[in-house]
Order: structure tokens, then C-alpha cells, then sequence
């Protein structure tokens, strides 16, 4: 995931920062953020992102400490695509 701004008319000279973020970090921080908690645990599970299909993470004082990061081809995201295929 990149984040950025779209030109939205308004002329400046100032650069604006974009800042690479993996994409099951993106998925946890903004759900952190969204419920304004202080300590909470992160579980990110899908097909791919990036090299990883599954993450997970604790937060405490809004700082994120990895726990477990899962990369492709071991995937829940995966398995559960091809039973929903197979079962149709």
C-alpha cells in the first residue's frame, strides 16, 4: 500500500512525504487507530500481501511489536479460497 495525495488544484511548492507501508501493517494500524485503544492485538489473515499472507501483531502506546508473520505459499487465505471454489 502507498499513501498519497492527489493534486487537488491548490498550487505548492511544498514536497509531500510518501511513506511505503506493508500491507498488513496498513490493515492493523488503521483498525487501531479507528477504535482509539491503548493496547490491543493485530491479526491480519488473507490471500497476499506482498510476500505475506498472514500477520500478527500487540500493540501497546501506539507502537506495534510483530509476533508472527506468515509468508506465501502458506496461506488461510488460500485454503479458504480453493474450499469456497471447490464447494462452489
Amino acid at each position: 500500500m502507498i499513501a498519497f495525495i492527489i493534486d487537488s488544484g491548490v498550487s505548492s511548492s511544498k514536497r509531500i512525504p510518501v511513506h511505503w507501508v506493508p500491507h498488513h501493517i496498513a490493515h492493523a494500524y488503521s483498525t487501531y487507530y479507528s477504535f482509539g485503544l491503548k493496547s490491543a492485538a493485530a491479526l491480519s489473515l488473507d490471500f497476499m500481501g506482498e510476500n505475506n499472507t498472514s500477520y500478527g501483531g500487540h500493540f501497546t502506546n501506539n507502537s506495534l511489536d510483530d509476533l508472527i508473520n506468515i509468508s506465501f505459499p502458506h496461506s488461510l487465505g488460500t485454503m479458504f479460497a480453493g474450499l469456497t471454489e471447490y464447494l462452489g
